[in-house]
């Protein structure tokens, strides 16, 4: 038994070896990365008011711009002003227009989006070296990123200081400096092999199953040599260190390991075929014949508004979504709050978000409450049936089954029945479905948290188990030093003895 283990062990040393080194440095740059990486001054999109009143409709703006139909409109402001924000195709720019004059402001998305990332990083005054608006993402902003389109908004700063902003919802998607953004390119290229096109994913798949495959073996092979093989001569040197080093390091690599082959295989586009993007029904000018003034008739007195939203509700009827600022002193429920199925909502005290809803066609309050156009979206973007939704309950904070990644909130969580018991997490804000988890994800997601991340350790604080998880993985690639002492010396000694008899 233990000279078997010995033969394979040795055998898989080699490349297990330059794997451990590969990829324990690089995962050694991921909390380097957290630790050093730039902390927004502001986490929630800004209070911006918005003056209605007096306001043109979104179709008679979009009749006297040329525009026949939109894939998002919002009234919106930059800070300074209100205006008509309009977006005709999935990936086009943006378009700004004055609410109350119809003119289109020169710039003006660029503008929004400069304004947000002044917000999001606390830099009013500091000069912007460049705003690009991008469609797709890029190395500096991979796909682990969910918000698209953004801007990257670049401020002219040594540490070249970078927001990545939505214009549209306001969010913050990522903020980005020098020295993250190296971290980031040496983690997401070396841990992931993320620079590989998705062409060739079966290549970047076979490389890491290979690389990491061959750790996880050595690792097996070890802890049975660790197990079996308890009488040996005393050892000295390189075999010394690298049997002590091993029984530290030895759990740790297959922990890491093993649940990172796992979440290589349940994520890969190889066994997981990419759901179709749902486009939603272009909303025409007709559809948006309500006024400025329309809308003000349903404000109660102190009622700030803070965006509204055109999205399609239940039977692709067009709806107007009136944001108002959590600030306002007669607040009104959140889209979750007690009497939200009345449409108008009451007084809220949870600091969420406080909403009413608006037909866009006659300006007549909808009455069906945010449910049913939470369920609306669910139906016509994800395909779920009425009858198989269970049940539909608020989320105000990222949870494990909704996390950080995401971006979006507030979201309402749709609960179905189904194999896996499909969740479907719906943003009423931006009309979409932010998240959809089944019950092989949350395992999956649970499985990588407290195995791979090691969340289990978070009531010690995040940078004491980084530093604890830095400890193991210093193990783990002190013992493959020793090892390949204890290699090389092996086969020099090989080499001797096959000269001697010659």
């Amino acid at each position: 038994m233990s000279a078997r283990l010995f033969k394979w062990h040795h055998r898989v040393a080699w490349i297990a070896g330059i794997a451990a080194l590969l990829w324990g440095l690089s995962g050694l740059s991921h909390p380097v990365m957290v630790w050093l990486s730039p902390s927004p001054a502001a986490f929630a999109p800004p209070a911006w008011s918005i003056d209605v009143t007096d306001g043109l409709a979104a179709g008679d703006i979009m009749r006297h711009a040329g525009i026949e139909t939109v894939s998002e409109a919002r009234i919106v402001s930059d800070g300074t002003r209100t205006a008509l924000l309009l977006r005709e195709g999935a990936n086009d720019p943006r378009r700004l227009f004055d609410l109350k004059t119809g003119t289109e402001i020169k710039d003006g998305d660029r503008a929004r989006a400069i304004a947000l990332a002044r917000h999001y990083t606390g830099l009013p005054d500091e000069a912007i070296r460049e705003a690009r608006y991008l469609t797709d993402h890029t190395p500096d902003y991979p796909n682990n990123n969910s918000l698209l389109p953004v801007w990257s908004v670049t401020f002219d700063r040594a540490d070249n200081l970078t927001a990545y902003v939505d214009s549209g919802s306001g969010r913050l998607a990522t903020i980005d400096n020098k020295i993250r953004n190296v971290m980031t390119g040496i983690f997401t290229n070396v841990h992931t092999l993320a620079y590989l096109p998705l062409e060739v994913e079966w290549i970047r798949v076979a490389i890491i199953l290979t690389m990491v495959g061959s750790i996880l073996a050595a690792a097996i092979l070890g802890l049975g040599l660790l197990v079996f093989l308890k009488r040996t001569p005393k050892r000295k040197g390189g075999r010394k260190w690298h049997r002590l080093l091993a029984y530290v390091a030895v759990i740790p690599a297959l922990t890491f390991t093993s649940s990172g082959l796992f979440h290589l295989l349940y994520n890969a586009s190889l066994t997981n075929s990419e759901a179709a993007a749902y486009v939603p029904k272009p909303l025409t000018a007709d559809e948006l014949a309500v006024t400025g003034n329309s809308l003000s008739m349903h404000l109660g007195d102190g009622q700030v508004l803070d965006m509204i939203t055109a999205i399609r509700g239940p039977d692709e009827e067009p709806l107007m979504r009136l944001a108002f600022s959590a600030d306002s002193s007669q607040t009104m429920a959140a889209d979750h709050g007690p009497h939200a199925h009345h449409g108008a909502g009451a007084t809220n005290a949870n600091n969420g978000p406080q909403v009413m809803w608006i037909k866009a066609g006659t300006g007549h309050m909808y009455e069906g409450g945010p449910k049913a156009v939470a369920s609306a979206i669910a139906v016509n973007a994800a395909g779920v049936s009425l009858d198989s939704i269970r049940s539909i309950t608020p989320v105000t904070g990222f949870t494990s089954e909704y996390g950080f990644l995401f971006k979006r909130l507030p979201v309402w969580r749709i609960a179905t029945d189904g194999p896996g018991e499909p969740r479907y997490f719906i943003d009423t804000v931006d009309g979409v479905v932010s998240a959809h988890v089944t019950n092989g994800d949350l395992f999956e997601g649970m499985t990588f948290s407290n195995l791979h991340k090691w969340q289990f350790m978070d009531w010690i604080g995040q940078k004491k188990r980084d530093l604890l998880i830095m400890f193991f993985v210093s193990m783990i690639l002190g013992t493959t030093i020793f090892g390949w002492f204890v290699q090389i010396r092996r086969v020099r000694a090989k080499k001797r003895n096959n000269t001697m008899r010659t």
